[in-house]
Order: C-alpha cells, then structure tokens, then sequence
C-alpha cells in the first residue's frame, strides 16, 4: 500500500488547447523578457567582463605585443568590490540583533520575542554566507537575487500493520481479481487497523512524511532571472518574473509520481540533457557530459499575479514552465505569496537605474573604464621598466657572438672582434608622465567608487592632514550609508518572508521550539515571561523590520569614539540639567547604558554582567548586626553619607557621572 500525498499539478481545470495555448504565451513571455533586458544592459557580456577584472583574469599569450611581455590587470574592481561587501556584510552581522522588530496593536508586547527568535535563528542559519554571495553579485551584476523558499525534509517510511478486511454478506473475505484479500481504506487511501477481535490480514503500508524545517535561502545570478515584462522601469510595472534552474530527470519523474508535476509534461522532456543543445535563452554554464542518472533538464520556475481562474481578482501563481518543449509541468496557487503579499524572491538593487526595474553595475557601469586604463598603464609601466633594466643587446650583422654557445650573464666572457659588434640598447626609464597618469587614475577610483583608500583600508599615497582625511571619509561613510539604505530595503523583505516561514513552520509543530540560554536569558533581562520554548502564538502577528546596521558600525574605533565622547557629553548636561541626571539614575537607562558599553568594546562574556545587574543588591556583611559606627541601629549608613552603590544598582563612580549622585 502506497500512501503518496495526494496532490494535483494544475489547480485551473484547463483543456489541453488552452495549456498549450498558455504555454505559449508564458514562453513568449520569458523569451522577450530576457531579449528586452538585453538590450538595455548587455546581461551577460558585462557581467563575464566584470567577473575576468575580479578574478585578475590574464589574457592569451598570442595576443601579447612580445615574447615575455607583462600581462597585469588592473586591481581596481578587486579592491573595490572587495572593500564594499566586507563593509556592508560587517555593518550587518557586526552587530547584535541582526535587526529591530516593532508590533502594532497588542502584538507590540510580542516584539521582544519575535526580535530575538529571528535573531537567533538567522544567525544560526545559512544566510551569512548566501548574503555574502548576495552582496558580491550585486556589486559585480546589475542586481542579484535572494530566493526565500521554505525548507522541507521528506521521508519515505515503510511499516506493517494489521488492516480490516472487506467482508461479503457470509461474512467472508473479498478478494480482487489477483486473488489478494481486500481491505478497508480510509479517504485518505490508508488501511484501517483491524479492531480486536475483527477478521485481519497483514498489510505493507508506505507512507511519505514532510517536517518544515523552517526557511532557506538560494542565491540566484541575473543571468538566470528576469522580471515580467523585460521592459519594466519599476517594480510596480512588473506582474511576475522568472529565473531558470535545473532538475534531473529521476528527480522529475519522482515528483511526477507525487503529484507535484504532470507525467505528460515530464514525459514529453525525454531523458536527453538539455545543457548538450542550445536552450533559450543560451545557457551560461559549462558543465562536463551528463549520462544516466545525472541528466538534467532546463526549466524555469515563474511567479506570476494574474487573473488565471476568471473571478475577477489576480492571484499569485507558482509555474514550472519548459521553453525547450514549451510544456507547463506545474500551475499552482501560491497560498504564500497570497498570504504575505509578495512572492519568495527578493532583488538586491545596490545602485537604482532610473529607466529600468534593473539596476547599475558598481564593477561595470561604475569602474570598468578606469579598470581598463589602469590595466593598460600597469603594463605600459611593467613593460618600460623592464626594457630599461634589462636592455636587449644590438648586435652587428656578421658579426661573432652566438648567444647559444656564450650565453649573456654575469661574469661571462663575450668573444668580439670590434667593441662596435656588441651594444646594448639605449631605453629611457619609465617617464614621470606615466607615474603620473597612475596616481590620476587612484584619485579617480576614489571619485567614482565612493570609497576612499582609507575606507579600503590602503594608506593613501596622498599626503593629506588629518582633517582632510576625516572629511574625505566622512563623504565617502556618506555614500556608502545610500548603499546601505538600499539594502536595508532588501533586508526588511527578506526577513518578513523569514518571519512568515518559521510561523508557519511552529504552527505545525505545536510542541514549539526550545531556545538556547543565552536567548532565554535576553528574554528575561528583558523583563519578558519565557518558559524557555517560542510557540507560534508568541512571534505570529504583524511586524515591520528594520536591520539593525549602518556604516558607521563597520568601523569598531569609530564606534567606540563616538560612545566614549557621546557618554561624555551626556554626563555634561546631566551636571546642567537635574531633571536628565535623574532619567539616568533609572535602572533601565543604567541596563541600557551597560549594554551599549559592552557591545561597543566587544565584551565576550556578557551575560554575567547584566544577571548581577539585574540581580537584587547583596546585603553587607555587618549588615543587621550590632549598632552602627554613628550609632544608626541595624548598621544603617550615616544620614548624608554616600550610599554602597549608585542608584539602579550602578557603582556610586559611575552613578555620580550621570548625574545620580
């Protein structure tokens, strides 16, 4: 007994013809998609030539000017790229939680809750690493995609059990037409266990399990995506897109068998490898030969919002579409992008283009040219430098040397008849003009990049004072901050669909999910009630997120200079003004105040910190016992005195500083 989850392929009751006929359109659809995106950035030969300056590609010997020529590209794209994603990925996971959470209504109080859930678990996930891929892509592509897609594990379990069987009038067993007893089956197709007593037959059962394993996150290249329409200048102008993956044939054929694809459809495919023959569009890997097993087919996944079931109303729709054989394998509703709002698949848009949903290359559109000339100066350089040091030797026609039998090196004799036979060439050192040019094209990175050397992390070869240099880095911190904000945007989406997820992913686990301590305890120093388990009721509701990063935490020292002299300044006008001074003595200003001091100083171990904090005051020693030194009963402190400890539980130092003393 197979007891395969009973699903359908298509939720649109459709004729064959009008399959087809969509079939058709949606394939039209993608294929002048990627031809419109093509025609207004060039996809895929930017983006190769961008990825060769990255990679410090080296080009065909043959097509060097002379034997041993240098061949040197140009740093520039590296060194950028580079510099910007390590400082927005350290922006984003350098800091703790990975982002705000705010609730309206009564799921305010769940806040704190849903804020440390996600920021426990999108550190534990895989997301660091396929946001650094994120990131990289979007600064070498025109933008760059992160899928959001629920992860679920599916087991397939075979057991025995004792199922009833179909009994005649007589009271005898029924048998089919292979002659095998027949049991009882429920709607859902599975045996009915035999009760005590009631005529049996032993039956094996198999039976596919899915557990939610909560989200996961699949980087996708624009050289695989699109929007629909190609020719969209906003993303309020696109209706869905589209992005091309590929499956193996038996892994098809298994879905085909569970109900998730159509036999037809995956049947007309074949078991040919598509990535032999050309596709549409071309493909862009190169892939050793397939056979067997490891054949695979290319086909691409749409999210679409259109009116498919004729009410009136665009839904979302999840299609699984080949443009080979122009066949649909799959049309279902997306219940999850129509309960969230959106679809799974979030664009990262570093640097917005004005005319097109699509966005710049900060490699391409940004540096290539001075990328290209540099490279071309690098090898000017190289090349002139080695011809002045190492001079080819002229010598005269007829005349004795042979380089073969006396080789030219240090401390061999040359045999000549004439000093005039042998000369070496005159060749002028690398000329000022050039050394010039080079240090033009530094300053003109820093121009176009936006990143100054500082915030590279070179020293610059400039001599600038250090006021110069903090106001070169403060306009670069500042164009650094708009490309932060754009993703920040991308962010917020990324973990609202996170948060979606992992509601869904509780609410079919009703035991919950046991936090580590470390996360209770942030909780409790919270003043929120944990039993140590999160349960769907606790992070379900409605929520806006913000990711908590910005350009200035990238950089520790600045950091802790700006608390250090913020504190400063802050125990100032509490000296001025008592009504502040008074705030500040609150325990929960105090508790803030710690923690900020031990984030910004990179304290390890926190949480002993914030639990004596939070801890009631511990009691002298003399305490209760005997009179005081001022004969106060009890040992009390004399009136007037200092107290044992600030205000809020602070040292009496710092308490005094904040103006509590």
């Amino acid at each position: 007994m197979n007891n395969t989850p009973k699903q359908a392929p298509f939720d649109i009751k459709m004729t064959v013809a009008e399959r087809e006929q969509l079939a058709d359109e949606l394939c039209r659809e993608v294929a002048d998609a990627f031809n419109a995106r093509a025609s207004i950035i060039a996809a895929g030969g930017q983006i190769d030539l961008a990825d060769w300056f990255y990679e410090q590609g080296r080009s065909d010997p043959k097509d060097l000017p002379f034997p041993g020529a240098a061949d040197l590209t140009s740093y520039f794209i590296t060194e950028s790229v580079d510099a910007l994603r390590s400082r927005l990925m350290k922006a984003v996971y350098g800091v703790r939680p990975f982002g705000f959470v705010e609730g309206w209504g009564q799921d305010a109080a769940k806040a704190p809750f849903v804020e440390e859930f996600m920021d426990w678990q999108i550190r534990k996930s895989d997301l660091k690493e396929d946001l650094a891929k994120t990131i990289h892509g979007a600064l070498i592509e025109d933008a760059y995609v992160l899928e959001v897609s629920e992860r679920v594990e599916t087991r397939r379990l075979t057991d025995t059990v004792d199922a009833a069987l179909v009994l005649n009038d007589q009271g005898g067993p029924v048998f089919d037409a292979s002659g095998n007893v027949q049991v009882q089956q429920g709607e859902d197709g599975d045996p009915i266990p035999a009760q005590q007593g009631q005529p049996s037959a032993k039956v094996e059962r198999t039976t596919i399990k899915t557990k939610r394993l909560g989200p996961q996150y699949d980087p996708i290249s624009m050289k695989e995506f699109v929007f629909l329409p190609g020719h969209a200048k906003g993303r309020k102008d696109t209706w869905g897109y589209a992005y091309r993956f590929w499956a193996r044939v038996p892994e098809l054929q298994e879905r085909a068998k569970d109900g998730v694809y159509d036999k037809a459809a995956v049947a007309l495919l074949g078991e040919n490898s598509d990535r032999e023959g050309d596709t549409v569009p071309v493909s862009v890997d190169g892939v050793a030969a397939q056979s067997g097993p490891s054949v695979e087919k290319e086909l691409f996944q749409l999210s679409l919002k259109r009116d498919l079931d004729g009410d009136g109303r665009e839904e979302w729709y999840l299609v699984t579409l080949s443009l080979k054989n122009r066949t649909i394998l799959r049309l279902k509703l997306d219940k999850f992008a129509q309960k969230v709002g959106r679809a799974r698949c979030v664009v990262f848009v570093l640097f917005p283009r004005r005319d097109s949903v699509y966005g710049y290359s900060y490699a391409f559109n940004k540096l290539i040219t001075l990328a290209e000339e540099h490279t071309a100066v690098r090898n000017m350089k190289a090349d002139r430098g080695a011809l002045a040091t190492n001079a080819p030797i002229k010598q005269l026609q007829g005349g004795l040397w042979d380089s073969d039998a006396q080789p030219f090196g240090v401390g061999r004799i040359i045999t000549v008849r004439d000093h005039r036979e042998l000369e070496q060439m005159q060749v002028a050192d690398v000329p000022v003009s050039i050394v010039e040019q080079e240090r033009a094209l530094h300053v003109a990175k820093e121009r176009v990049g936006g990143l100054a050397d500082s915030a590279s992390g070179v020293l610059s070869a400039e001599r600038r004072t250090l006021g110069e240099q903090k106001l070169v880095s403060g306009g670069s911190a500042v164009r650094v901050d708009e490309v932060m904000g754009h993703l920040h945007a991308a962010l917020s989406e990324v973990m609202l669909l996170t948060h979606a997820i992992w509601v869904e992913t509780l609410e079919a686990d009703p035991k919950g999910l046991e936090a580590p301590e470390t996360v209770a305890m942030s909780l409790r120093n919270r003043g929120a009630e944990f039993d140590g388990k999160f349960t769907a009721a606790q992070i379900k509701g409605d929520f806006q997120f913000e990711p908590y990063g910005s350009d200035e935490l990238a950089d520790p020292r600045r950091q802790r200079a700006d608390f250090d002299s913020g504190f400063m300044a802050l125990s100032n006008v509490a000296k001025a003004v008592p009504s502040i001074g008074r705030i500040l003595t609150d325990e929960k200003v105090g508790k803030a105040i710690l923690e900020e001091f031990l984030r910004t100083y990179n304290w390890r171990d926190r949480q002993p910190f914030l639990g004596a904090f939070m801890a009631p005051p511990v009691p002298a020693p003399n305490a209760g016992i005997g009179p005081s030194p001022m004969g106060a009963p009890g040992g009390a402190a004399p009136t007037g005195g200092p107290p044992a400890s600030g205000p809020s539980g602070l040292p009496p130092e710092l308490a005094a500083l904040l103006g509590g003393a």
